[in-house]
């Protein structure tokens, strides 16, 4: 354990901080229908599935965007047989952010005003389509606030586990690697992306689906206050 108190915490936003309550096809249906466009759900389930499928195939290194979302919806309205795909893929991706139901997890209101009221500098670092789309969602839950800096993938052109994002980060803020701890749910991009240039990570694992990773990690936000305690 680093020695001294850590200047930032850095947060990953989905599944760590807050989760969608629907998964993407649902709120891809609602959106179709809220347009007058009345399909089955099943139906636009299937053309997602297909779309997302050759969409990994094709473009499994491209970062993901507003842009990289407008052409992914347009290839599933091809697939429903939509009039003027790419024109109603741009008015989806309008209405998404507000049709999407996001929620926050129930540690996080008092994990982040413990926090800030210990002097923690906190930033949010996402792969996200945009850094406007995350302020949003930051902002409807009543968790803009908290943060100084947010960090979207999709605005800066590099993805977590991608060093630069975290790099990014740190030269934003002002800190070194060493001196920012990360948090977030995924092994593969929060937790190995910050360990490989010298930041700590710790893996939020509230599902517990790495049993069998040995590695810092915790099932709930309120337990980072303990790696911060013997930091000190």
């Amino acid at each position: 354990m680093p020695k001294g108190m850590f200047k930032v915490i850095s947060f990953d936003f989905g599944g760590t901080l807050a989760y969608e309550a629907e998964e993407e096809h649902v709120v891809l249906w609602k959106t179709l229908k809220q347009l007058g466009l009345r399909y089955g759900e099943e139906e636009v389930k299937l053309a997602y599935e297909k779309e997302k499928l050759e969409h990994e195939n094709r473009q499994a290194s491209e970062v993901w965007t507003e842009e990289t979302q407008v052409r992914f919806l347009t290839g599933i309205l091809n697939r429903l047989g939509v009039e003027e795909p790419r024109i109603t893929a741009e008015k989806i991706c309008r209405l998404y952010a507000d049709i999407l139901d996001v929620r926050k997890f129930e540690d996080v209101d008092e994990t982040l005003t413990l926090l800030k009221r210990n002097g923690h500098r906190l930033i949010v670092i996402s792969n996200i389509a945009s850094e406007s789309r995350l302020k949003r969602y930051l902002q409807r839950l009543g968790l803009l606030p908290f943060f100084e800096y947010t960090i979207a993938s999709g605005s800066v052109g590099y993805e977590k586990p991608d060093s630069r994002i975290f790099l990014h980060a740190c030269q934003l803020i002002g800190v070194k690697p060493s001196e920012m701890m990360h948090i977030g749910d995924s092994y593969e991009h929060d937790y190995k992306g910050a360990e490989a240039v010298g930041a700590f990570p710790i893996l939020i694992d509230r599902k517990n689906n790495y049993k069998n990773l040995n590695c810092r990690k915790v099932d709930n936000l309120r337990k980072i206050m303990d790696f911060l305690q013997k930091a000190l």
